[in-house]
């Protein structure tokens, strides 16, 4: 099997979980206006992203598997995928917010992602997350969401 097909269940999470983030309209009321002149920038993307630093949000989140486990069953490649929302924003954001906003972004983001199901995924659950903390070299706070997934993927054989 080519690489190409051992990485789709992984990159089809990540768009799921992509569009279900861009798509919820709590995240949209938490997360900064791309077209604020204060604190505006892309606010979602995925990682790795093209973007610099300069043209993300304030606060943003950044999308991205971080592993999975392959278990080939015949012509089907069953995976567990562990997909990674990571959260970051900055003092100034922080300041303007308020104490729960961070709370109120993982509460919006369980329900955006943590559900993600149907023929293409079962959730598993959480992962864990890590609590935000403050890292100097990017100059944000930075903490994230992990869930866990089983993808299924139909694997091309030779004849």
């Amino acid at each position: 099997m080519s690489n190409e097909l051992d990485q789709r269940p992984a990159r089809a999470l990540k768009e799921a979980a992509f569009t279900a983030l861009v798509e919820s309209d709590r995240l949209d009321d938490l997360l900064p206006d791309e077209d604020d002149p204060t604190y505006g920038g892309v606010a979602i993307v995925q990682k790795p992203t093209s973007l610099d630093d300069a043209d993300l949000a304030a606060a943003c989140l950044r999308v991205r598997p971080i592993s999975d486990q392959s278990t080939p069953r015949g012509t089907v490649s069953q995976r567990t995928h562990q997909l990674q929302v990571q959260i970051d924003w900055t003092r100034d954001w922080h300041r303007a917010q308020g104490p729960d906003w961070e709370d109120d972004v993982r509460d919006a983001i369980h329900d955006s992602v943590g559900r993600l199901g149907g023929r293409a995924f079962t959730p598993l659950g959480g992962s864990g997350a890590v609590d935000a903390e403050w890292r100097d070299n990017k100059d944000r706070y930075v903490g994230d969401v992990t869930f866990r997934y089983r993808t299924a993927d139909v694997r091309e054989t030779a004849d």
